[in-house]
């Protein structure tokens, strides 16, 4: 089994770009759960926050981790290789520990994400206990 992550954040995309992938938070198990059905992924969680969108998930099927996820979150047709990143396993792990701990936002430390980042978890968690 694979543990990945793709996304994009402040860092690598515009705004723009962002605010087309940005899921609201009533629209989060609704749409988790058609990513894990479209994309054959065995856990996923998403996380959606103004300053990044992230897909944390687990798959049989190391062929399904690439930048074509974030398409399934975009209404329009755009090439994310330029501004997405993926990360496998340890690395995945390293970059959730990252954002979790506000070294990957905008102010250094703040401490917003951490709650987002567990929000992401329970709803995530909660929509599987359903």
């Amino acid at each position: 089994m694979t543990f990945f992550v793709v996304g994009l954040n402040h860092k690598t995309a515009p705004v723009e770009l962002r605010e087309q992938l940005a899921v609201s938070p009533s629209h989060l198990v609704g749409r988790t759960a058609e990513l894990k059905l479209l994309e054959d992924l065995d856990e996923i969680v998403l996380l959606s926050t103004c300053n990044r969108v992230e897909i944390y998930a687990t798959t049989r099927c190391p062929g399904r981790i690439s930048h074509s996820l974030l398409e399934s979150l975009c209404a329009e047709p755009h090439d994310f290789c330029s501004c997405a990143y993926a990360y496998e396993d340890f690395e995945a792990v390293r970059h959730l520990f990252r954002v979790a701990a506000g070294m990957d936002s905008m102010v250094l430390g703040e401490t917003e994400i951490s709650g987002q980042v567990k929000r992401a978890y329970e709803t995530a968690r909660a929509d599987k206990l359903t």
